[in-house]
């Protein structure tokens, strides 16, 4: 059995707790287990108007520069290069909104 604890600290770090418990002869037997994630709205205001790397659900990589988001996730990105999935090289896009729930992951380059 597990607990979790979840903690947000000031500068937007989700902190997850996991305590496993278990029973032993002697009553309970806890273990912690500390992981630290980096909310994604908080990713996304340090990183407007910085490059960023986008996989999309679909496998493919656009690389451009976040101008904007909102709640949902919803993302502007300006001078957008994107890499296909087939390693079919390169295509300019330059201004592209894309749908929040597209995104499998960010990182800023």
């Amino acid at each position: 059995m597990y607990i979790a604890i979840v903690r947000l600290s000031h500068d937007g770090m989700q902190m997850v707790t996991r305590i496993k418990v278990r029973k032993s002869f002697y009553g309970f037997i806890l273990w912690l287990n500390s992981i630290y994630m980096v909310m994604p709205q908080t990713l996304l205001e340090k990183s407007v108007d910085k490059r960023v790397s986008l996989l999309l659900k679909d496998g493919r990589i656009l690389e451009g520069k976040l101008s904007g988001f909102d709640d949902y996730m919803n993302m502007v990105i300006t001078e957008t290069v994107e890499n296909g999935a087939d390693g079919s090289g390169e295509r300019r896009l330059g201004s592209v909104v894309l749908r929040g729930n597209n995104v499998v992951s960010i990182s800023i380059i």
